[in-house]
């Protein structure tokens, strides 16, 4: 019984993870919302460059962070301060990790799926999840309350240096990165987990009425 409940914990947490990790990927690749974004504020208004200038740069940091064999991150249009470039790597080993932890959760979830399916226990997924969707929830209302404090936390939990800081000065693409922006990505974020999430919940709610109908 030990062994089975530390089976649903790890897979409960895979799961979780594939969603997080997922939807940073999603929402890292999702150009419309930055070019929405961009719009919306007038943004290409703030540096003398066109949008597609601006497009074209932010796709190619958009694959030096994602892409491992890109080693260099040269802008065409952008300045970019040597601090900057440091920033930038730092973030760059950051998505290398969250992709990994991506291929590893869902592995681990896909298990978890199977071996519930298997077992005719896919009903425990309503039960965990009918609780853990509240969780995506509770963070955005956070996120609409105090952002900046929460993504300055953010910046000292995961970079232990001042690096983040850009400055429009040396390094402009800021200008185009507003804090709008960001907190765009956070809740586009958590809106997927939160699917994920009530998909899982619907699955195993399914899956117990079924169960319920054959006895």
């Amino acid at each position: 019984m030990e062994k089975q409940s530390r089976w649903h914990f790890i897979g409960t947490i895979s799961c979780l993870a594939s969603l997080i990790t997922g939807s940073i990927l999603v929402t890292t690749w999702n150009i419309s919302l930055f070019k929405l974004n961009l719009q919306w504020f007038n943004l290409q208004q703030k540096v003398p460059f066109s949008i597609p200038e601006i497009l074209s740069d932010y796709k190619h940091l958009l694959r030096y962070v994602t892409f491992p064999w890109i080693k260099d991150l040269n802008f065409q249009y952008f300045p970019m301060s040597s601090s900057g470039e440091f920033h930038f790597e730092e973030v760059k080993q950051l998505f290398l990790l969250n992709n990994s932890l991506l291929i590893i959760s869902i592995l681990l979830a896909i298990g978890y799926m199977t071996y519930l399916s298997r077992s005719r226990q896919l009903w425990v997924l309503g039960i965990t999840f009918k609780w853990l969707r509240w969780v995506p929830i509770m963070v955005v209302f956070l996120l609409f309350i105090d952002f900046e404090s929460i993504f300055t936390l953010f910046h000292e939990v995961f970079f232990n240096n001042d690096a983040w800081l850009f400055y429009p000065s040396t390094d402009p693409i800021i200008l185009v990165l507003n804090d709008t922006f960001f907190l765009a990505c956070f809740v586009h974020g958590f809106l997927i987990v939160q699917i994920g999430i009530i998909v899982l919940q619907l699955i195993g709610k399914r899956d117990l009425k079924i169960k319920k109908a054959g006895q």
